[in-house]
């Protein structure tokens, strides 16, 4: 089975793992999926295993892409809060990772429209102190003929 976020032809689909060196965070811990000791973490399913997390407030990953879209994926549940995601040094707005059950492989953030062969910032922030924010992969839209991949800062 494959999932296409764009129609076919207009671009191609560029997954960042949350284990990436080309993401650089601050204040977030990385693990293998079931090996953290919070239990919302421990029982998720994550793309390629892995998931990072914070729950202090100002925590943030960083990183850069090339492409016309992203869609940033993570779990939420109870224990997860607000976050705040900025591109191009602009903030696009506050969003709410809380739910009342725990889910895994949830599209937490999306923008369509941007300028495809223009390279991109993207900083996520957790704005709740106590409460998580945790990514789990990013996909990006390139356009076809971009050899360029998402790039940390």
């Amino acid at each position: 089975m494959r999932t296409e976020l764009t129609p076919s032809g207009s671009g191609i689909n560029a997954t960042l793992d949350d284990a990436s060196s080309q993401i650089t965070y601050s204040g977030f811990t990385s693990t293998q999926a079931g090996q953290s000791s919070i239990s919302a973490i421990n029982s998720g399913s994550f793309y390629q295993n892995t998931v990072s997390y914070t729950s202090s407030v100002g925590s943030s990953a960083t990183f850069s892409f090339v492409g016309s879209a992203l869609y940033i994926f993570g779990p939420t549940g109870p224990s997860f809060g607000v976050f705040q995601v900025e591109i191009d040094d602009s903030v696009i707005g506050t969003f709410n990772a809380s739910t009342t059950v725990n889910l895994y492989n949830t599209l937490l953030f999306f923008v369509t429209h941007l300028g495809s062969t223009s390279q991109h910032g993207v900083v996520v922030t957790n704005q709740d102190d106590g409460k998580f924010l945790a990514l789990d992969y990013c996909v990006s839209v390139q356009p076809e003929t971009s050899a360029e991949t998402a790039t940390g800062n």
